[in-house]
């Protein structure tokens, strides 16, 4: 029983089982990795992957097998990703993110730029496009980056340069951002 199921199972919070854990007075049989019980018990609440979680699983595929109940709903979606590695941005755009995140609006300027030459017809998640941004990174920085990705987006979508390139739908009560490229109309 790992971390996870062990809250799940009592019915602790996740925070309190942590600090138990870290003072000695709870063992459990870790036997597999953290990030492995990490993406097992986001995918059996039915939530999409974290970017974080999907970076782990595209730069170590091994995690595969400790996902054996759910590794088909990851597989799934790995697939809608699609190529992210050849379709990453160049390594002078994704060194943006963080300012952009800041607000910065030369950093804004250029994401758009880069997210308006890449953003395909059909609509994309976020996901999509954070993966993307990303992979431009080399491996070791890219994780202080994640957590500003979110934040960055945010400010693009905030850019009146950037207006209908985006849009926020309701799924299952829950609200899930589009990237799409606008559709051209020719009048003849």
């Amino acid at each position: 029983m790992n971390l996870y199921e062990f809250c799940e199972k009592f019915r602790i919070s996740l925070r309190k089982a942590r600090k138990m854990n870290k003072a000695g007075v709870l063992r459990l049989d870790f036997g597999e990795s953290e990030h492995g019980a990490e993406i097992r018990l986001q995918l059996r609440k039915g939530q999409p992957l974290t970017v974080a979680h999907l970076f782990y699983i595209i730069e170590q595929p091994a995690i595969m097998s400790e996902l054996w109940p759910y590794d088909e709903k990851a597989r799934n979606q790995l697939v809608a990703l699609g190529n992210v590695a050849d379709e990453a941005a160049p390594r002078e755009v994704a060194a943006y993110i963080t300012e952009a995140a800041r607000g910065d609006d030369e950093a804004i300027g250029i994401l758009v730029g880069w997210l308006k030459g890449e953003i395909p017809v059909e609509a994309v998640t976020h996901h999509w496009v954070a993966t993307r941004l990303l992979m431009g990174l080399p491996a070791n920085i890219r994780g202080y980056d994640v957590p500003h990705i979110r934040r960055a987006l945010l400010n693009c979508r905030k850019s009146p340069d950037f207006r209908g390139w985006w849009r926020v739908e309701t799924i299952r009560s829950r609200q899930v951002t589009f990237y799409q490229r606008p559709g051209m109309s020719f009048d003849l």
